[in-house]
């Protein structure tokens, strides 16, 4: 079943793109946004509800995607490989360092 996009992201090649879905066991997914090929697919966990923030790292090898669960949990992907490489739980004033970090947000 597929679910709304919530949010995107823009990779620093402003090619590649992330969206991060609603829903009780959302993804988020990257796509190359010129042929609208999906290149990976990242699992955010059951129960998360969805993805409320995504971003990726300057040099575009990480990608930061906060989830709506009451932890508002974060998970750091190296997305290429599809390994997780943070996994937290995080509150709000957590998020300004994310957002200074990744100026692509």
């Amino acid at each position: 079943m597929a679910f709304p996009a919530l949010v995107k992201g823009v990779h620093p090649d402003r090619r590649t793109v992330a969206t991060g879905q609603a829903g009780k066991d959302p993804d988020v997914i990257v796509w190359d946004s010129a042929d609208c090929t999906e290149l990976q697919r990242l699992p955010q966990g059951y129960g998360n509800r969805g993805v409320t923030a995504c971003c990726f790292s300057p040099d575009g090898t990480k990608l930061v995607c906060i989830c709506t669960d009451n932890n508002h949990t974060m998970y750091i992907w190296d997305w290429k490989k599809k390994k997780v490489d943070t996994l937290n739980a995080c509150r709000a004033h957590a998020l300004m360092p994310v957002t200074l970090f990744f100026p692509f947000a």
